[in-house]
């Protein structure tokens, strides 16, 4: 079984496939490169031949006008070069009349008989014809003989030569054709290869480099000198980044649950021993340390509660319940909802609307992030402070700003603030009853709005937050 997957996964190996492909290329191109060249160089032989066959013929034809071969007959001059240039081409030369007798032939066999092909007919006409014959394997050529004076057409010189010699150096220039096609196969083939491992070799680095950084032998994959890989290897880098920064951000929060849950477990250990230990102890003060006791029960119940509300929030299954509603009365709603702890702290809670919203939201949802905003604002402030709730729209987008004038958040704090179970002033805030996950419930849903949130604020001077959500909302 693991031999077989081995075998099946070169059969899927990038460098096998790459090989087999240049291979494929390599070797086609190599084989049509060599078809051509040598058609080349048999088209270019056959050409030379005909063009000296063709110049001889010429003085030839010359010689035989010259010589009045036509009408007075053959001359030894004249037949020796016509044999001569027979046995020179392994040829054959026949002088014709123009009215198609053979006045001589070379090979002796048609002296005397007539011959009116269709060759010897075009050359009777003034045509002059050389062609190769791919049959035969020969240059076949007729060319009129032209009188001196009269300027007529007094006959034709027909040749025929053989082109065995060409075809057996052809045979020579194929071995030598083939010799050169393997040397070149075998260099292509190393060539190959070597640009295959080239190729390759960034990716195994990577490979190498991905195998260490999970052992954790390194933070970080090495940089290969490729500029493909290097891009990839930058955005593994980033992406292990974002990664280790969620590992630790994730034990971080894990840290924090165990703190914040085991703090009031402590301190309902501690008074509940204290009681323990005073068996006599008067019922005033058993009175006491029960309200403390209900008190640290209620501070760990809405721990839990919002830790259950994170995470529902960042399951991706959680769906929003979308409903078209006025926000003007649901914001209403919302601060009626809270005015009795504004008049606690003594903080006056004003509502200015900029026109009337109507909205697709979950209402149930972006109340808790809402009432989060302006609970904390009343929380956080001071003494006959004020907490300036406002909402307006455009036609994309509707917009509420939850303003104060209290203790404010430190410049260094603000990119932070919506960090889990983060805190600005960690006794000020469990004194207030925070759990320190308020505001990272407020942006999750924001976020599942599509929508943005913004913070302004200076210590000592105020906060101002400014929620946007889209008025119709799009999966």
């Amino acid at each position: 079984m693991e031999k077989d997957k081995e075998k099946t996964g070169r059969l899927y190996s990038m460098r096998i496939r790459l090989f087999v492909l240049l291979l494929i290329l390599t070797l086609g191109f190599i084989t049509v490169a060599g078809l051509v060249i040598r058609n080349s160089f048999r088209s270019a032989a056959i050409e030379n031949r005909k063009e000296k066959i063709s110049n001889q013929c010429v003085q030839l034809a010359g010689q035989i006008v010259e010589a009045g071969v036509i009408y007075s007959g053959m001359t030894p001059r004249v037949e020796e070069s016509l044999v001569q240039m027979a046995e020179d081409y392994s040829g054959r030369a026949l002088v014709i009349s123009s009215s198609g007798l053979v006045k001589f032939d070379t090979a002796s066999v048609d002296t005397s008989k007539y011959l009116l092909d269709t060759r010897v007919l075009q050359a009777l006409n003034g045509k002059k014809n050389i062609e190769w014959n791919n049959t035969n394997e020969n240059i076949l050529l007729a060319m009129p003989l032209v009188g001196s004076n009269s300027g007529e057409i007094i006959g034709v010189l027909a040749f025929s030569s053989s082109a065995a010699d060409i075809g057996a150096l052809m045979g020579k220039t194929n071995n030598v054709i083939l010799s050169v096609y393997i040397i070149m196969i075998v260099t292509a083939i190393a060539a190959i290869l070597l640009l295959c491992n080239m190729v390759v070799r960034p990716f195994k680095q990577m490979g190498d480099s991905i195998r260490k950084v999970g052992s954790g032998l390194q933070t970080g994959m090495d940089q290969p000198r490729c500029k493909e890989t290097t891009e990839i290897v930058s955005a593994f880098n980033v992406l292990l980044d974002h990664m280790n920064q969620q590992d630790q951000l994730r034990a971080q929060f894990v840290s924090n649950v165990s703190h914040e849950l085991k703090t009031p477990i402590t301190s309902m250990r501690v008074l509940a021993d204290s009681l323990l230990s005073m068996p006599d102890a008067p019922i005033e003060l058993y009175q006491d340390f029960m309200k403390d006791i209900s008190s640290e029960i209620d501070r760990e119940a809405k721990i839990i509660s919002d830790l259950l509300e994170l995470v529902k929030m960042d399951n991706s299954a959680e769906k929003l319940n979308i409903q078209t509603v006025a926000i003007n009365d649901w914001l209403k709603d919302i601060l009626h909802r809270l005015a009795p702890i504004a008049k606690k702290q003594n903080v006056d809670m004003v509502m200015e609307s900029f026109r009337d919203v109507t909205a697709g939201i979950d209402p149930s949802k972006l109340s808790l992030a809402v009432s989060n905003l302006v609970e904390n604002a009343v929380k956080y402030n001071v003494d006959k402070g004020y907490v300036h709730v406002s909402l307006n729209a455009d036609h994309k987008d509707f917009f509420i700003k939850v303003e104060d004038n209290g203790v404010g958040i430190p410049e260094s704090d603000l990119d932070k603030i919506f960090d889990r179970f983060y805190r600005v002033d960690k006794a000020r805030s469990r004194d207030a009853g925070g759990t320190g996950l308020g505001l990272a419930i407020t942006k999750s849903v924001v976020q599942m709005h599509k929508g943005d949130i913004k913070v302004y604020s200076k210590a000592g001077e105020g906060t101002t937050f400014s929620v946007r959500i889209p008025l119709q909302y799009k999966e």
